[in-house]
Order: structure tokens, then sequence, then C-alpha cells
């Protein structure tokens, strides 16, 4: 009877879900637990994002799409089972009060309808304003800032602003404890929106006249459907607070049974006087039935009906199921663009999948451009989760070869540096399928230096099937399973920090190896696999005042140092007398930054004395100069005169 009396489905849900986030946070089963992927509230923006700009925010999720579709539609039929069952910040808000009980902290008492209510209740809706405003117009999950759930799950590693995040935590904790569901009633901006599917006419009218004034040539901007929809849910919620039709279940009283004794009010999250009403429309009511289980006299039920209760929680579980049956059966282009006349023209689909580098939102949106540029391209559509596009073409200006040899982006990868012994590099040419992604070809790089052989660089050229040039040492015997057995590793393993290790599929095949060996000098192969950075200040050189200091900088031209560049030369340009600099090999095949100064005016102290300043001083524009922590890292034994 106790454990029917505690309403332990929802209990035994609420705990369940709490212990999976637990488990999933702290990477127990899997090291890419993405804490928004469960989120109605990020689907929701995802659709709002969708509709406006025609893209999904980036790092969007089907299965979120799929739930903030469902939760719409549950809240209509049976109410916030979301908020009642699966919400880990409603459950520990429910916790706090029974910490604040045993503890005997006194409650502050905020009594419905009175003027502070009515104020605090205009936070969410403040707050979902925000969060779609700056989500749909950026394309960013923009709650993710200061979710207190996503910063607790991701130990405010991920895309959190910490003081915001810091504040969300405080505001659900202290609040919590202090005033009964502080967080759910007064901030959640989840909770601002189910209460507006509650007044799904009113939701319905403000929509259909909106796009009737988009009919007859009265444009708002979508941000004024936004305010609007905040407005009406607040109003609504404040001075009409009995939604009529929606939910379709509701808590009902049988007064022949109620003894009137008040305890369904006590136990109810929101305190929503259950005993003085034939039917609960009350907006705060979440269906969780905690009000059934406490009454003793039987006098409560949803719908009229007994075995309702029990059905709630299954009809959850389905739901929640459901959305991520969906989610991951079916997906949404993260980016859908078109141009051009299409109308006139006779149009054909290329479909590419496993291009690596389409993983988000901005990264599509850079591939979307280099597609502009082909001539005869007239759409693209993009899917992130298994990186696929959809590109639209005319075949009778371009075809699916041209466009596949213009998106492709040879690679050039060192994988080892070669022995000062070293003189000739054989140079081995095989060829390859399933490695549409320039990625790819660095991922195979990666691949090779797990291994202790002299193999020293890897490059691609575009063809079909793929063309890859395998540089080893002259003395290397060519062993072709080998070669074969790690083009087609499954699983690379890449070591991060903390000990952590991320796991990428592969998924490439081994074709044939050409017969032809060819071989090139140590050096020859360097200055391919070197990428050269220069930049001259100085337009006409004055080549009797020209003098050069090189500094031997290793793997400068390595993309994680080689982006420090630009502010290097910039900052050395504001010196009149520095002409130049470069990035180049050395006679003994050493990376070098070459600096180009005046041999009058300047010397190479001067130089080192620059670079070794812990600002840097750079030109933003004509008028404006900003400075700098030092990008690159200098440090000089010798010192010159």
């Amino acid at each position: 009877m106790k454990l029917v009396k505690a309403n332990w489905p929802r209990k035994l849900i609420q705990f369940i879900v709490l212990i999976i986030i637990i488990i999933f946070s702290l990477k127990l089963f899997t090291r890419n637990f993405n804490p928004e992927t469960y989120c109605p509230l990020g689907g929701l923006q995802a659709i709002s994002t969708y509709f406006v700009q025609g893209n999904l925010a980036c790092d969007i999720t089907t299965v979120q799409v799929a739930l903030g579709l469902l939760l719409g539609l549950a809240i209509l039929l049976f109410g916030k089972l979301f908020c009642s069952y699966l919400c880990p910040l409603g459950y520990i808000s429910e916790l706090l009060v029974k910490f604040r009980k045993s503890s005997q902290i006194k409650e502050i008492v905020i009594r419905q309808n009175s003027i502070i209510d009515k104020i605090l209740r205009s936070i969410k809706y403040i707050l979902l304003f925000l969060i779609f405003y700056f989500s749909i117009s950026y394309s960013e999950l923009f709650c993710k800032l200061f979710d207190p759930y996503y910063a607790a799950a991701t130990g405010f590693k991920g895309e959190i602003n910490g003081w915001m995040a810091l504040i969300a935590i405080y505001l659900l904790l202290i609040g919590g404890v202090f005033i009964k569901m502080f967080w759910c009633k007064y901030i959640c901006p989840l909770g601002a929106i189910s209460n507006i599917f509650k007044y799904f006419i009113t939701a319905i009218i403000i929509t259909v006249l909106y796009f009737l004034l988009h009919l007859i040539g009265w444009t708002l901007p979508w941000e004024w459907l936004l305010i609007i929809f905040c407005i009406t849910g607040y109003l609504n919620e404040i001075f009409h607070n009995r939604p009529k039709i929606f939910p379709l279940f509701k808590i009902t009283r049988d007064t022949t049974k109620c003894t009137g004794c008040g305890d369904c009010m006590k136990k109810c999250p929101y305190n929503i006087p259950v005993h003085l009403t034939r039917t609960v429309k009350n907006v705060d009511c979440t269906l969780c039935g905690d009000c059934i289980s406490e009454c003793k006299s039987a006098a409560l039920s949803i719908n009229k009906k007994k075995n309702i209760k029990w059905i709630i929680p299954i009809i959850t579980i389905l739901f929640f199921a459901t959305g991520i049956l969906i989610g991951n059966k079916w997906e949404i282009p993260v980016i859908n663009y078109t141009w051009g006349n299409r109308d006139t023209i006779k149009t054909k689909i290329l479909e590419i999948d496993g291009l690596r580098s389409v993983s988000c939102y901005y990264a599509a949106i850079n591939f979307s451009k280099k597609i502009r540029k082909i001539k005869g391209t007239y759409g693209i559509k993009a899917y992130t989760r298994n990186k696929r596009v959809i590109i639209t073409y005319n075949p009778d200006e371009t075809a699916p070869e041209i466009i596949r040899k213009s998106l492709y982006r040879p690679v050039k990868l060192k994988i080892f540096k070669p022995d000062k012994s070293v003189r000739r590099i054989k140079v081995l040419t095989l060829h390859t399928a399933n490695m549409e992604d320039p990625l790819d070809v660095s991922y195979l790089g990666l691949q090779f230096r797990t291994i202790k052989r002299k193999y020293y660089a890897l490059s691609s050229e575009y063809s079909n099937p793929l063309t890859l040039k395998l540089y080893i040492d002259i003395n290397e015997p060519i062993d072709l399973d080998f070669i074969k057995n790690i083009v087609e590793t499954p699983e690379l393993s890449i070591p991060l920090r903390g000990g952590r290790i991320r796991k990428i599929k592969m998924g490439f095949k081994f074709l044939y190896l050409e017969n032809k060996i060819d071989t090139i000098s140590k050096r020859s192969m360097l200055e391919l696999m070197f990428r050269p950075y220069k930049k001259i200040f100085k337009k006409d050189l004055d080549q009797k005042d020209l003098e050069t200091y090189e500094i031997i900088y290793p793997n400068i031209e390595k993309p994680i140092l080689r982006r420090y560049l630009p502010y290097l030369a910039n900052y050395l340009s504001q010196n009149k007398w520095i002409w130049g600099i470069e990035t180049t090999l050395n006679n003994d095949c050493s990376s070098v930054i070459r600096i180009y100064y005046s041999r009058t005016h300047f010397n190479k102290q001067a130089i080192q004395n620059m670079l070794t300043h812990e600002k840097w001083r750079i030109k933003i524009n004509d008028s404006t100069f900003k400075e700098i922590h030092a990008a690159l890292p200098f440090h000089f034994k010798e010192k010159h005169k």
C-alpha cells in the first residue's frame, strides 16, 4: 500500500533517468555522449531555425527534433509528461523540496496570482524569447551557454558560458531550497513552451493570422511572431491560468467521495488546490499523479477513469522511445540551399557519402560555398549524421566526375622525418576506395604513424579510384599485405588529454598497388610536404641593404603553429626596418623562419628582442592597434651583437 501511495512508477522513471544521465556523463560506457541529444528544447529550437533560416543549428541531432515534435503532441494530449517524468531538473527540484523539509529550512511561500508570482512568471518567457532569438539568428543552441543540465553533464567542458551557467545552477539549487519548484515554475523556458502549447487554440490563431498577413503582402519579421507567442503565453498564464480544451487528459475529482482534507494540495508539487475543483485545469499541472496516489478516499482520477494513471507512465516511455526510434531512422538536412533559375533547366542529383569534414552546420556552409563555385550546380542538401551531401546539377553544364574533382583537396602529410643519412626515397603508388574526404587521408597518415617502419610521408591526388603516394625508405621492403592491413584497419585510436581515447571508424578499402616504383631525393620529398608561408611588407627591396635572419623552428608548417604566422607577420611589419617574413627549408632540410630586414638600420639582436616580448602589438586597421600575448614562443641561446 505504501508503494502505491508513493506513486512509485513516476519515482522509478525519474530515478532511472537521473542514473542514466550520471552514468553517461561519467563516460562509464561511452565516450561520445552528447548531453543535448535527448533534450526536446534543443529540438524545438532546431525546428524553429529550420523554418526561418532553412538550416539546422550546429551539432543538432534528429533525435532532438523528433523529441521536440513529440513533446508538443504529448502536451496537447496528455499534459507536461516530460516535466513530471523525464526532466532531470524537475526531479532535482522535487528532491530539493524534500531536502528543505528534512533540514527544517523555512519555506518562502509565494502565493499564486500575487504580484510577485506574476512578475516572476515573466522570467521564463523572457528567457524563452532570448533563447529562440539567438538560436535562430546564429544557428546555435543558445541554451547550452547556461543550461544547468548541460553544464553539469559535461563538467563545464562544453559550450558553456561560465558565469551564466553558475547563475543558472545557483537559481536551480538555492531557489529550489527556499521556494517550492522555483526553477520549474519561474525560470524554465521549456515550461513556458509547454504552457504555450496548452493554449493551443491561441497559438494556432496567431500562426494563421501571421501567414495570412504574409499572403496579402504584409510581411512581419519572425521576431514579431516570437514576441507575440511569448507575450500571449505569459498573459494567458497570469490572467487565464486554466486552459479549457488542451490537454485532453486532466485530473478529475469525485465530489461524492472527496472529504476535503487537502492532502492532495499538500502533495502536489505546485500546491494546486485540487480539493476545491471538479477538474484540474491549472496551467501548472504536469499530470504527475501524486495527488491521486495521496488521496485516501479514492476521489481523484484522470478523466474519471481509475486505470488511466497506470497508463500515463507507459505512454511517457513509449513517446520517448518513439522519438529516439524516429530520430535514428530519419534525418533532416542541416542545410538545404538552392540557387539559380532551376525551373528552366533539367537537373539531376549527385549523392556523395562519407564526407567527414561535413560534420556540423558551419562545416556544411563552407562546403556549400565550394559547391556554388562549380559551374552547373544549383543546390545542396547536407546531412551531418552520416556525412552525406546531395548536389543538384545541370548535366548539360557539368558532370559528376567534374564536381567530385572540383571538391577534392589534395593532401600532403609528413609521417616521420628521415634521418640525415637518408638520400633517396621510394615512392609507391596505390589506389583506394571509400576515401571521399581529404580528412580520410589524414586519418590514414595517423594510422601509419603508429607503426615503427620507415614510412616517411603520404600524399593524395584526385582520381577514381583515389590515388595515394606512399614515400618509404629506399631500403624498406615493399610489404603489400602490411600496407593493405594498415589501409583497411577498421578503427583508429587517437590519444587525448587525461588518458582518454577517441576512436574513429575508418572503413577504407585497398584496391591495388601499381607495379611502377619511383624514387626522389629526400629534399624533394620534404619540399613537397612543406607548406611555405611568405609575406613581404616592402614591395621594392633594396638588395644592397637586404639581410636575412634564419631561425630554426621545427614543425612550423604544421597547421597548429602555421595559423599564428599572420599574427607574427603583422607584429613584425610594425617595424619599418623589417621588410618581410617567410618559412622555408634550409640547407640541412630543417624548417626555418626567415626574416628580411635592413642591415643598415637593424640587426639580429634587435629581432631577437622583438620576438621575445611577452606582448605583440598588431594592426587591426589603418587607425586601430591591439596588444595580444605572443602567439609563438621564441627562445634564443645565442645572442648577437
